[in-house]
């Protein structure tokens, strides 16, 4: 059917044929699908066609579907608890989320509606079975525990109005969601958006009319959306953001435009229009959302808020006037507590089990105002495990391509998510797991196991959506807003990885058990790189073609070559380069330490460093936290020449310049920004070994035994600060070494080969001068960055940061003491450089041998 005149509305075929088929018509009909006409054009075209309420109306849903994930039980008990523990100074961190999170859901949508399919169809047929397999398992995961966090915030809800017990709630909540996901499929998706808009109209009434009961001043709230965070809020700040982004959500917003709306993507004016409307639709469903969730954040810290429970050693806490006694996580020497309004309570937890009654004490035992409370937690806890059901529905229908009867679909997704729920909700129930703190440490590690999913949905939406072969020219994203989405992306995994980490601090573990969790880390970040990368080789170039060796090697890769040849290839090379080079970092390492405070000059120079260290430590002594260095460059060097090409295509796409003859500053932005991610990736590895190498005799008690035994023993005493020590000089170090070195031996290759031939001479040459560039410009901050990794913080700090280092540095020893080591960091590149490239042929034509 071809498009009608300019000013007939069109109706739109389906997302796979012009026409609809038999299945597609009875959808229609029973108001499960919705057509989305396309506006009449105005007399003149070259004017846009103006904004229709009636259209607007026609696309509207998906994106209040999509919301529930912002508003449910999980969600709120954050927003609760970052009033109670922080008070209103996170409201900005709220703002900011709400934001990243629209971002994210527009591309979703734009996925959706532009391609006719879902992320998880595209992830089946564009990664293969095996690893879209993998993906769905992951989802399912993060649905269940999105689920447990749902049932459990229903049922606390009937028990508080009721008083019935959780386990009976939790029984009622499945009924419940059965009843209202047979109602969809009865009377079509047009009812059931409208229940969850009237759901979260009632979600409004009751926080807004809480709001009203406790009355927050004015002032406070503004100010707290000026960027500002105190130092025992960092965790709860990094809690908000890992709860409002959910990555099954991701998924589910583009199944519901994909499946439950039908576009002509033909016609270019369709898309434009499904591009604002669906757009409008989510802005507007996360502006409600990030209202409720500030209505709550500001109606709790209003008046739980206490700087002194904040400070509470094992954990914020809020203060509780509704208490009768302080509660056991309180470590503090006294913890009874007076609230902003004047009123006395107890340091104590406070969440969704207790945060009715909490509220009903504040504003003078009234009953209303824990009712009220109680309602929105209901609300929200009913309407959210229906968009579970939703999610779990659509994920494994794409993932898996089942197509089985739409009431056998839903028992099937509704058990796998559900049961898990009722068994820790069975569990929750018990006199061992009602308090307040025992339900928030359940949501707690529900949001974790959100976070940690996050990666595999975040990471595939980019990918497709940048992508030109799935998007069309047309749809794909600009460089700039790709900028945009993947720094968004790793600041949120780096988020998360932060919210793991406070979790986790908290837990004894012996080193076995840390070793183990070492390497589990490691595997997760394997898998999660693999599983947004790797590409079916039918549809899609595997990307791993595009990872550069070791070396900028100037030979083609082979297409029949396996995508972990290069990798792995890479990571022995540089291992082997330093196992020769390894003598020449250690000298750099005690120059650098030698003299440090007015202490004693032990070295001449490099020869003399390493002539003593033989002498008095044996060969060993030379070889000091080696066991690091093969962490640290089978990670590092790796991940920075993994990604200097793909940043160099992406920065000259996004300066509009020619890919085949990047400009220097193309280069040495690639080279530095490779180089900061790498080195923040490998900073504890980083710190353990400058700590090993830093170790003087043979005799005396060593820090560390080997890289797993300095990690553990690093993390168990001295926390995120010996982990983190030194990162920013790190990173700076980083880029200006990758900068300079990257972009030196690239431009200087160009010219010596002109002359030389491409051959191992000149990759020798132009490593020398590259070496000698980047050792020139990064020896100060190499020398601050060894110094404050070698400090043992458990016996305070000698140095505040980098320039406190230099400048007291040159006070004690003079200018040039910033310049120690200079000599070994040169005159390590070109060797280094030299045998990585000849032991990456070698490797290289190993593996693909055995691969083959």
């Amino acid at each position: 059917m071809g498009p009608s005149a300019p000013h007939e509305p069109l109706l739109m075929p389906t997302a796979t044929a012009s026409t609809a088929s038999s299945g597609d018509e009875e959808d229609i009909a029973r108001g499960r699908v919705v057509v989305c006409p396309v506006d009449a054009l105005p007399s003149d075209e070259k004017r846009q066609a103006k904004f229709s309420m009636r259209t607007f109306f026609r696309y509207a849903g998906p994106g209040w579907l999509m919301s529930l994930a912002y508003l449910d039980p999980g969600n709120l008990e954050a927003d609760l608890q970052s009033g109670v523990y922080t008070g209103f100074q996170l409201s900005w961190v709220m703002l900011l989320a709400h934001a990243v999170g629209l971002l994210l859901q527009c591309l979703s949508a734009r996925l959706g509606f532009v391609t006719g399919k879902s992320l998880a169809q595209h992830c089946r047929e564009g990664y293969g079975p095996r690893t879209g397999t993998i993906l769905w398992i992951l989802t399912e995961i993060a649905i269940i525990g999105s689920d447990i966090q749902e049932v459990l915030g229903s049922a606390v809800a009937f028990r508080l109005l009721f008083g019935i017990p959780l386990w009976m709630g939790c029984v009622i909540t499945a009924a419940d969601t059965f009843t209202f996901l047979a109602a969809q499929y009865l009377h079509g998706t047009r009812v059931l958006e409208g229940f969850v808009v009237s759901v979260i109209m009632i979600m409004c009434a009751c926080f807004f009319a809480n709001l009203d009961i406790v009355k927050p001043e004015p002032i406070s709230v503004a100010l707290g959306f000026i960027p500002s965070v105190a130092s025992y809020a960092v965790v709860q700040m990094v809690g908000v953001v890992g709860a409002v982004i959910m990555p099954h959500n991701i998924y589910l917003h583009s199944a519901l435009i994909s499946s439950t709306r039908r576009i002509d993507r033909r016609n270019p004016r369709a898309l434009e229009q499904a591009n604002v409307y669906f757009s409008l639709d989510a802005a507007v469903a996360l502006v409600v959302s990030f209202f409720i969730n500030t209505a709550i954040m500001t109606s709790f810290a209003q008046g739980f808020f206490s700087p002194h429970c904040a400070t509470n050693p094992s954990g914020t806490l809020g203060c509780n006037t509704a208490a009768i006694e302080p509660a056991g996580e309180c470590a503090l020497e006294d913890c009874n507590c007076v609230n902003s309004m004047g009123q006395q309570g107890f340091c104590t937890a406070i969440g969704l089990s207790n945060g009715g009654s909490a509220l009903a004490s504040l504003v003078g035992s009234s009953e209303f105002a824990a009712t009220l409370f109680a309602i929105g937690v209901l609300a929200a806890g009913q309407a959210s495990t229906m968009t579970g059901s939703l999610a779990g529905q659509y994920v494994m229908e794409g993932f898996l391509g089942l197509h089985i009867p739409l009431w056998l679909r839903l028992l099937v997704t509704r058990s796998i998510a559900l049961v898990p729920a009722l068994v820790v909700a069975v569990w929750q129930s018990t006199a061992a797991g009602e308090s307040a703190a025992s339900l928030s440490a359940v949501n707690d590690w529900l949001n974790i196991l959100q976070s940690i999913q996050l990666p595999f949905a975040l990471l595939p939406l980019l990918h497709f959506v940048g992508d030109a072969k799935v998007m069309g020219h047309d749809w794909v994203i600009g460089s700039r807003l790709k900028s945009v989405c993947w720094a968004c992306a790793l600041a949120l995994i780096v988020i998360n990885a932060y919210l793991l980490h406070s979790q986790l601090a908290n837990l004894k573990a012996g080193p076995f058990m840390f070793a183990l969790g070492v390497a589990a880390f490691g595997g997760y970040l394997v898998l999660m790189g693999t599983a947004s990368t790797l590409c079916n080789a039918a549809d899609l170039r595997c990307s791993f073609s595009r990872l550069s060796p070791p070396l900028r090697l100037s030979m083609q890769a082979h297409a029949d070559e396996k995508w972990w040849v290069r990798p792995v290839a890479g990571a022995l090379a540089s291992q082997t380069a330093d196992f020769f080079t390894y003598p020449i970092d250690t000298s750099k390492t005690r120059l650098q330490l030698s003299g440090e405070a007015g202490g004693v000059k032990r070295y001449s120079g490099m020869a003399d460093a390493i002539k003593k260290v033989y002498q008095n430590e044996g060969s060993s002594g030379l070889y000091k936290g080696f066991s690091a260095a093969l962490v640290r460059q089978g990670l590092y060097r790796g991940l920075v020449f993994a990604l200097y090409e793909p940043l160099r295509d992406e920065t000259c796409e996004l300066l509009g310049e020619d890919k085949s003859s990047a400009s220097l500053k193309v280069k040495i932005l690639a080279g530095g920004v490779g180089g900061i991610l790498g080195s923040a990736m490998i900073n504890p590895v980083d710190v353990i070994k400058v700590r090993m190498q830093g170790d003087l005799k043979v005799g005396a008690e060593r820090r560390y035994r080997n890289v797993f035994d300095g990690l553990y023993k690093m993390y168990t005493t001295e926390g995120l600060k010996g982990i983190s020590v030194g990162v920013i000089p790190n990173m700076q170090r980083a880029f200006l070494v990758n900068a300079a070195e990257l972009a030196t031996y690239d431009q200087c290759k160009e010219e010596i080969v002109k002359v030389f031939g491409d051959n191992t001479f000149s990759y020798f040459v132009s490593s020398m001068v590259a070496g000698f560039v980047a050792a020139v410009v990064s020896t100060p901050v190499d020398v601050a960055k060894t110094r404050l990794m070698n400090q043992d913080l458990t016996k305070g700090r000698a140095y505040r940061g980098l320039t406190d280092c230099l400048v007291k540095t040159v006070k004690s020893e003079g200018l040039f003491a910033v310049y120690k080591g200079f000599i070994p960091n040169w005159v390590r590149i070109g060797p280094y450089t030299t045998i990585a490239f000849i032991a990456f042929e070698e490797y290289r034509k190993q593996a693909v041998r055995l691969s083959s």
